[in-house]
């Protein structure tokens, strides 16, 4: 079969973003069940160069990929908003919700009909909101996926909560988004999500078929010699600044966890020093300022983890909300990581079992005597980061996922003419 694979603003890698990570899962996937790709990218021109310049540095990944792709397609695109006076903003939203919500989706549709009118793909996977949008108002007539990752109208809400000033404006597209969201829910012929949580959401307002796949990593080899389990562990956060969950759940740590932390580890508090890997460029400067003031050790961007990670370090995933998937888990249990996490983060993960591969607390004010036990017990470390090893090599590999991806493709079968 062909497929139309369409991805918004990222590339194909398993260390750019979470979001960026799922994509390269999926296409890996199609591949291997012996689908012939053929790419459509969706670049706006303000995030276009950082991701050319993220490809270049990873060019040998990014070349093999390429090969892999039938063919590979980007579209550049200015983001404008659509309106620009009180009547028109409530003209679309009474008339023209999907418009106000993606406005660059009318623009984009365009790209996908010429692109399918010259392949003639049996089906469409569209990755996330956008490319969703796009593929559910150009009417193609043909079956398609949709790779569902977090539910944008909640990450909306959350961001807006967290605001001192919230414009009407911005209600009325956060539920113009909820409309658009629902719809392509409805009309995909399958839905793919990582979370389970919103897997049960997914049906409950529509969808026809909801198949569960987590994000897979390429595992990596991991020693465990002596000195890993007696060497004092370092506490990560891993993530960009510019994401909502990184953003909230950082803010609350450095606010409600630290201070506490510090007081409790006593002299003993340079081990309560909190490591940063993740690009903090386009994070809030009052958050990089705050982590600053708390003495946090910035690493940046980190490509190979394994140089910074040792196994049964500590990674908090602070994140108080159950919106989508949680790429990171996977990702930091393929290090052998000690993860400590609030019981909402995680809701959707079923791997995740509390005591066994991580930590499950049921909020922040838990987390310091957590964090201090585990600080002072090398043996717990050792083995819940083995634990997380273990479980990394059983459920978030490719080949333990290929049989669900099989799914998928089964499913979209059906409805192939």
């Amino acid at each position: 079969m062909n497929c139309l694979f369409l991805i918004p603003n990222a590339p194909l890698s398993p260390n750019y973003s979470g979001g960026a990570s799922r994509y390269l899962t999926s296409f890996r996937a199609l591949h291997r069940l012996g689908v012939q790709i053929y790419v459509l990218r969706f670049l706006e021109d303000r995030v276009k160069d950082q991701i050319l310049t993220h490809e270049r540095a990873d060019a040998p990944r990014q070349s093999e990929l390429g090969g892999l792709a039938s063919g590979w397609h980007d579209v550049t695109y200015s983001s404008v908003p659509c309106c620009h006076t009180k009547l028109e903003l409530l003209t679309q939203f009474l008339f023209h919700p999907t418009n106000l919500a993606f406005p660059d989706a009318i623009f984009l549709r365009q790209s996908l009909q010429e692109l399918a009118s010259e392949i003639k793909p049996d089906f469409i996977w569209a990755e996330w909101v956008l490319p969703g949008v796009v593929a559910n108002i150009s009417k193609l007539g043909l079956p398609w996926a949709y790779a569902h990752h977090d539910m944008l109208y909640k990450i909306y809400h959350h961001r807006q909560s967290s605001s001192d000033k919230v414009y009407w404006s911005s209600r009325l597209v956060s539920h113009c988004v909820k409309q658009a969201e629902t719809e392509i829910v409805r009309k995909s012929d399958v839905v793919i999500t990582g979370s389970q949580t919103e897997a049960n959401e997914l049906r409950a307002i529509g969808a026809s078929k909801v198949v569960l796949i987590p994000t897979t990593y390429e595992s990596v080899p991991v020693e465990f010699p002596a000195s890993s389990v007696d060497s004092p562990p370092r506490i990560f956060h891993l993530g960009g600044l510019s994401t909502t969950a990184n953003q909230l759940g950082l803010d609350a740590y450095l606010d409600r966890v630290q201070p506490k932390l510090n007081q409790m580890l006593g002299e003993q508090n340079e081990l309560a020093r909190l490591h940063l890997i993740g690009d903090a460029s386009r994070g809030k400067p009052w958050l990089v300022d705050k982590a600053k003031r708390n003495n946090a050790i910035f690493h940046g961007h980190v490509d190979n983890l394994a140089a910074v990670l040792r196994p049964f370090d500590i990674a908090i995933i602070p994140y108080e909300h159950n919106t989508g998937t949680r790429t990171k888990l996977p990702l930091v249990f393929n290090y052998a990581q000690v993860v400590v996490t609030t019981a909402a983060a995680v809701a959707g993960t079923p791997e995740a079992r509390n005591g066994e591969n991580c930590i499950i607390l049921s909020s922040l004010a838990e987390f310091p005597s957590a964090l201090a036990q585990l600080i002072n017990d090398s043996r717990l470390r050792e083995r819940i980061g083995r634990q997380a090893k273990a479980t990394f090599e059983q459920s978030f590999t490719l080949d333990s996922q290929l049989p669900r991806f099989a799914q998928v493709l089964d499913a979209i079968k059906v409805h192939v003419q």
